[in-house]
């Protein structure tokens, strides 16, 4: 029984929608009376990735970036990486939520 329960709950883990990259590569370029909040999300954004850098291993983060900044297709970066399509996802979901969590409070 514990067994099946713990397959039920990382099925569950498995199908929840991954955190999208809205609001990471595509900033308006507007300001609103006098403020740059464009500038001001992009400063924040750069500083928490430096922040949260050192938390990850080079192939994660290659296929971060490469996937979400530079907006390559997944299973490409996966081939040229030599890892996973899965891999990929996983390193953006991981990625994309630690990111959320260390500047959730300054985006509001």
């Amino acid at each position: 029984m514990t067994v099946n329960q713990g397959r039920d709950f990382r099925r569950r883990v498995a199908t929840r929608p991954l955190p999208g990259a809205a609001g990471l590569s595509d900033f308006a370029d507007e300001a609103a009376d006098g403020f740059d909040e464009a500038g001001h999300r992009r400063a924040l954004v750069a500083r928490g990735l430096e922040l949260i850098r050192p938390e990850f291993g080079e192939r994660a983060w290659a296929a971060f970036e490469r996937v979400v900044v530079r907006g390559e297709p997944a299973v490409e970066v996966a081939h040229a990486l030599g890892i996973t399509a899965n891999a990929v996802y996983l390193a953006r979901h991981r990625v994309l939520t630690r990111l959320r969590r260390e500047i959730e409070g300054f985006l509001e």
